[in-house]
């Protein structure tokens, strides 16, 4: 997983509520949420992908893999897409994805036990076909470079106020669309630094594995995003209304 860290300092004369639905409402006005059920979409992820895996992040996934530069794997055919593009050109500027159980053969490993198979606890994952069909790996969570920079001159108001939303954003929508297909559970593997963002904006990490050198040193979690509604119920709201058939449970 690849993003900006999403921490946020309120202003001193505005609340943290108030200044949550500022951000929610400037974020819906810069971007827009999409499930990339197209395959022009699709593509358009896995460009967001090569531009912050291959040119930013130059030692994650080398170019010559990708002639076509987009960065994809086997793991894609079974997978959701989620994309953020920009209202005003359609420009793709972030991307996740939920790997999901290989429908012709559930009890192949998601990419992260692959990569942690020796540093798993035994207990973390289900290993019954029944089971694995409920869960799912959060991973290529990828924000491009002008868009993980905070409080920049060229930017517009409602953009500075959008982007240290967007990484947020993105993991409400993972967690709706997860809902939507019936999941249950969520793993991902995370870097130190990554994870300690994650965990201050509410999101519950519970370590399922020692720590493993996969692209870095990253240890893998159950991720759970059930506070977040709570915390950020505004932009929460547009992760549902992003999916027109979910209908958002009563946020307090």
């Amino acid at each position: 997983m690849v993003s900006s860290n999403p921490m946020t300092i309120p202003p001193h004369d505005l609340g943290h509520r108030d200044v949550a639905e500022l951000q929610a409402a400037a974020f819906d006005a810069v971007y827009r949420l999409e499930l990339a059920e197209s395959e022009a979409q699709r593509s358009a992820a896995y460009a967001v992908r090569y531009q912050v895996y291959c040119e930013e992040f130059t030692c994650y996934e080398p170019k010559a893999r990708f002639p076509d530069h987009l960065e994809r794997n086997p793991s894609d055919a079974h997978s959701l897409h989620m994309l953020v593009t920009r209202r005003s050109d359609g420009t793709p500027v972030a991307t996740s994805r939920l790997v999901l159980t290989n429908p012709a053969a559930p009890t192949e490993p998601l990419p992260f036990e692959e990569a942690c198979s020796d540093t798993l606890h035994p207990w973390a994952v289900p290993e019954d076909a029944a089971s694995r069909r409920g869960i799912a790996e959060l991973s290529r969570y990828a924000i491009v470079g002008a868009c993980r920079r905070h409080h920049v001159e060229s930017l517009s108001e409602a953009e500075n106020r959008a982007q240290p939303v967007l990484p947020i954003a993105m993991g409400l929508f993972c967690a709706v669309v997860a809902r939507q297909v019936g999941i249950q559970s969520i793993y991902a593997v995370m870097e130190d630094w990554l994870a300690a963002g994650s965990r201050a904006i509410g999101v519950q990490l519970i370590p399922i594995g020692t720590p493993t050198v996969f692209h870095g040193q990253r240890t893998p979690y159950s991720v759970d995003f059930s506070a977040c509604p709570q915390l950020f119920p505004a932009l929460y709201r547009t992760a549902c209304a992003a999916l027109p058939s979910v209908s958002p449970p009563s946020v307090t």
